[in-house]
């Protein structure tokens, strides 16, 4: 797909390309010299490091009963970072809120666009300098965020 959207890019017009991958894999290297332009250069912030990813699949009208599973399950670690990624704005506020008025034992941050800036970065720091948090966000959020 990248390669049929490069080759619609001027070619006669200087540009700038910026390309970001959340995982630095062999198919990502290999396709950086077929879309980038000639001199292009890779920056690296730290070191790849392996990260558990894992998805359920479920139908919608279970997915606050799996999720809530899931949750529980993985809350039980020494540590852990778990983002949730929403399709909408309005089922992020709705699971945070679900899950907020339960005693689950574990902290839910929210962020999103429809927050203040400020409120935004207090929630990103939140996450980032926890040990043990979970955030919901949309996946639009998934987007140039960069958490240790």
């Amino acid at each position: 797909q990248l390669t049929k959207v490069t080759h619609r890019l001027p070619r006669d017009t200087v540009r700038q390309t910026l390309m970001f991958s959340a995982t630095m894999n062999n198919r990502a290297r290999r396709t950086i010299p077929k879309v980038m332009p000639y001199g292009y250069k890779t920056v690296s912030p730290r070191p790849e490091r392996k990260v558990k990813q894992s998805y359920v699949m479920t139908e919608f009208g279970w997915l606050w009963c799996h999720l809530l599973r899931v949750l529980r399950h993985e809350t039980q670690a020494d540590t852990y970072k778990i983002m949730v990624f929403f399709p909408t704005r309005m089922m992020c506020t709705l699971y945070t809120d679900l899950y907020g008025g339960m005693d689950l034992g574990f902290r839910i941050l929210r962020t999103g666009a429809d927050l203040r800036q400020d409120d935004r970065n207090k929630a990103d720091s939140e996450f980032r300098d926890s040990q043990k948090i979970v955030l919901f966000t949309t996946d639009v959020c998934a987007h140039g965020l960069d958490y240790p």
